[in-house]
């Protein structure tokens, strides 16, 4: 029972942590969206590849991230069976 009560504990951590990673994510990524538009607007191939690498960052992060949240969610449902 303890086991499972520590199990719990470090996927819950897991899970903390990974939400703290995407709210940093959005953190940066809104300001560098705001200069992808003036940069596209001023240099327009320059802040197109700047919004891209944006674009495709957020994707994969909150991606990978939600689907580990997911993943960590599903183990603490079957401990608690």
């Amino acid at each position: 029972m303890a086991d499972r009560a520590a199990e719990r504990a470090r996927l819950t951590g897991y899970i903390v942590a990974s939400r703290r990673v995407q709210r940093q994510l959005a953190t940066v990524l809104a300001p560098l969206g705001a200069v992808g538009l003036i940069l596209a607007v001023w240099q327009p191939l320059w802040g197109g590849l700047v919004l891209l690498a944006e674009v495709i960052v957020a994707i994969c992060g909150f991606w990978v991230t939600a689907a580990h949240i997911s993943d960590w969610k599903m183990q603490i449902a079957r401990l608690e069976r």
